[in-house]
């Protein structure tokens, strides 16, 4: 391409930010000299920042003209990710001190390179099952712990797979975990191993006892994570350590961080270093010095510091809550393993059982409430926003980046204003022949009754079992006496949460559909005694979702539900899969034996600043993924034609409906929500 068609087309893209004094011809020159393949890679990647801030595509095109000729096209697109990552994780100023620190990068193969950022939801999951407390995941470039955070790496391929790699991650957790469980940082590490003459020496003695017996403390509690990081040790080559004594000793159940300082006493002189395991990490004593040993013990005789390490608690704690003395350790260490064992043994079975509670952790709080945050800041810029009113943030998935973007949406809840009028009337007069038949059907739906077979007793005699039991009683054997057949009435457990789209493209004709479909469904629902709530949902841009309650699982239907159905009106914009996390995750605290999140929608995720296409997509097929693991069932009622490009891939092959006509949906959402929920 010539230089002024490049420009033009740069100037398309960054048509919001470009005034007189901004130009792209320089860029363009500079552009006009690559290759057509190289400069539809460079304008691709202008498009792609533009979605998250159009003011860093544009410096971009100033900037990052001369490191096309720099990288290839396999690193580019890694290039490109970080800066969108410096970015999303801090602000402008860093994402253009990272354009501007360019180092050439070497292209690497990456098929099975695993990122923390796609993964750090699932490790953050099973850390919380493992420790019922939240701790925070942070990306450096060696893995420890400050007994506070986990340290791990932000990359790791050092195998070919990305299922060996995630592996990989989860085990160097796990170790850190252990530390802190299993009572590695309960003494000043650092005081205990300064009397030795080489230190670093010590170090890492101390810390290959400590991994010996933090291996056997996870193979006890968590056998299977201990195969899995068996395996890698396998796969990477390491070998066992080389004293087996120490071995035999640490494996013990009642050792304790006193018999790795022993056996270490044991081992100095003998001058080997055992060889660190793969996911083993580092021993950062300077990064918690501060907060281990009589710090530590001083915190938790006031309760500043969570009780570590209850045996009562899930059987994964430590087995001894005590805090030893570095000093005491010591005395400990200058005797003979043998003796020192027996003692530890001794001391461990005298300790009196501690009890504490761990926080419940329950999934669907995974979000931040934000009203007073709003409430001190006032209004937001781009809409006009009442202050006070009860916000939430969630992340949102870019799956061209393979991670989430955190706190990126802000969801604020208000109320449907009511609006008085006739329209239920009319409602039930237009569909007064259809509402006999569907109360009729539902109420049948209340009195399902189930048929058990061959009972004790019954209503009815069970023909196959009669007959059975005469052929077993005819050919010598003992019949059965479960001769009978029993009906039960079905009771039903179930919980709906209606999304409804109220995005500017419902208005009109679909608008009125939508209102008159919810009346039906509310008259008939009323009968069979389901919990069901009805929410509505718009927005523009990321900061400004919201979702518009119309009626609560705990509200009766009556004038003021009806009069806010009436109150439907078209607002803006269908960030769906911000909507979908936050209705999930209010339905995901409602027990129940069935819960359904049926979204009424007439198209596509879409939204002002780029969430359209694949990005709102992949983001919506997120969510969905995310609600199903609170035990929630989607499924999506939709009149987009179009609608079989997408909802497979989003919803799965039959969770969900297309409705071709308009003026079926009233008749047509009381039969989905029977076969749904039967």
């Amino acid at each position: 391409m010539q230089e002024r068609e490049l420009q033009l087309r740069l100037e398309l893209i960054l048509e919001d930010v470009m005034n007189r004094r901004r130009s792209l011809l320089q860029p363009a020159r500079a552009l006009a000299g690559f290759p057509l393949v190289e400069q539809e890679r460079f304008i691709g990647s202008v498009e792609r920042i533009s979605l998250s801030s159009a003011e860093l595509a544009y410096q971009f095109c100033h900037l990052a003209t001369p490191k096309l000729a720099k990288l290839d096209d396999a690193v580019w697109p890694s290039w490109v990710d970080g800066l969108m990552d410096a970015y999303a994780d801090a602000d402008l100023d860093t994402a253009l001190a990272y354009l501007k620190s360019f180092s050439g990068l070497q292209p690497a193969d990456q098929s099975g390179c695993v990122t923390l950022p796609e993964i750090e939801r699932l490790l953050n999951g099973l850390l919380h099952g493992l420790s019922g407390k939240a701790y925070k995941l942070l990306s450096a470039d060696r893995p420890y712990t400050d007994t506070r955070s986990f340290f791990l790496p932000g990359r790791i391929d050092h195998f070919a797979t990305r299922e060996e790699n995630f592996q990989l991650y989860k085990a160097l957790m796990i170790h850190q975990w252990a530390q802190i469980t299993y009572g590695t940082w309960d003494i000043d590490i650092a005081k205990a191993l300064q009397r030795f003459p080489d230190t670093e020496r010590a170090i890492n003695l101390f810390h290959g006892l400590e991994t010996m017996r933090l291996d056997a403390c996870i193979s006890r509690e968590l056998p299977g994570l201990a195969r899995e990081m068996g395996k890698l040790k396998s796969a990477s080559g390491d070998t066992d350590y080389r004293w087996q004594d120490a071995g035999e000793i640490l494996q013990r159940p009642e050792s304790d961080v006193g018999t790795s300082l022993a056996c270490l006493r044991q081992i100095y002189p003998l001058g080997m270093i055992p060889q660190a395991a793969i996911y083993q990490g580092q021993l950062c004593l300077d990064r918690v010095t501060g907060v281990t040993g009589k710090g530590l013990r001083k915190n938790r005789e006031t309760g500043t510091e969570e009780t570590r390490g209850d045996p009562g608690v899930s059987g994964l704690a430590s087995k001894s809550n005590r805090y030893f003395d570095s000093e005491q350790l010591e005395n400990r260490a200058a005797r003979p393993a043998d003796v020192v064992e027996a003692e530890i043994s001794a001391e461990f079975n005298s300790l009196p059982a501690e009890q504490g509670e761990l926080p419940d952790y329950d999934p669907a709080n995974e979000y931040t409430d934000r009203s007073g945050e709003l409430a001190d800041a006032g209004e937001d810029a781009e809409s006009p926003i009442k202050t006070g009113e009860p916000c939430f943030s969630y992340d949102e998935w870019d799956q061209s980046r393979r991670r989430y973007r955190r706190d990126w949406c802000l969801m604020r809840e208000s109320t449907v204003k009511p609006v008085a009028g006739a329209l239920v009337a009319q409602t039930q007069q237009k569909y007064r022949g259809l509402l006999k038949q569907l109360r009729r059907s539902f109420e049948a739906m209340r009195q399902e009754s189930q048929v058990l077979r061959r009972e004790p007793y019954g209503d009815d005699i069970d023909i196959d079992a009669a007959v059975e039991a005469w052929a077993d009683t005819h050919a010598g054997h003992q019949g059965s006496d479960r001769l009978f057949v029993r009906r039960q009435l079905r009771e039903r457990n179930v919980a709906v949460m209606f999304m409804i789209d109220m995005s500017a493209s419902t208005a009109g004709w679909i608008n009125q559909v939508e209102r008159e479909a919810l009346i039906l469904l509310c008259e008939v629902l009323e009968l069979l005694g389901d919990r069901y709530a009805i929410y509505g949902f718009s927005g523009r841009g990321n900061r400004c979702c919201r979702s518009y309650h119309i009626k609560d699982f705990d509200e009766c239907y009556g004038d003021g539900v009806r009069n806010r159905i009436q109150g439907i009106q078209p607002q803006d914009y269908t960030r769906l899969g911000t909507a979908i996390r936050h209705l999930g995750t209010r339905l995901g605290r409602v027990e129940a034996r069935t819960r359904l999140l049926i979204t009424l929608s007439d198209g596509r995720p879409d939204d002002i600043d780029g969430y359209r296409g694949a990005y709102g997509i992949e983001d919506t097929r997120k969510a969905l993924n995310e609600i199903k693991g609170l035990g929630i069932h989607p499924y999506c009622i939709t009149i987009d034609s179009t609608a079989r490009d997408y909802l497979p891939h989003m919803y799965g092959g039959s969770n969900f409906t297309v409705i071709d006509r308009v003026n079926k949906l009233p008749t047509r959402i009381a039969d989905i929500y029977r076969v749904l929920t039967t």
